[in-house]
């Protein structure tokens, strides 16, 4: 049986420029970190980052 006060850590990652760190932010994540984001790029091919 899993002890339900044993906190869990959940890691995710997303692109910044589309919004949605904010909504992470308001369901209680923290960013941890941002980087260019390799391999992907704006609609208007500008570069995004990785949250």
């Amino acid at each position: 049986m899993v002890d339900i006060r044993e906190k869990r850590k959940v890691t995710i990652s997303t692109i910044k420029e589309i919004g949605n760190p904010q909504i992470f932010a308001q369901l209680g994540y923290d960013v941890l970190s941002e980087a260019p984001a390799m391999g992907f790029e704006g609609l208007d091919g500008q570069s995004v980052t990785t949250v």
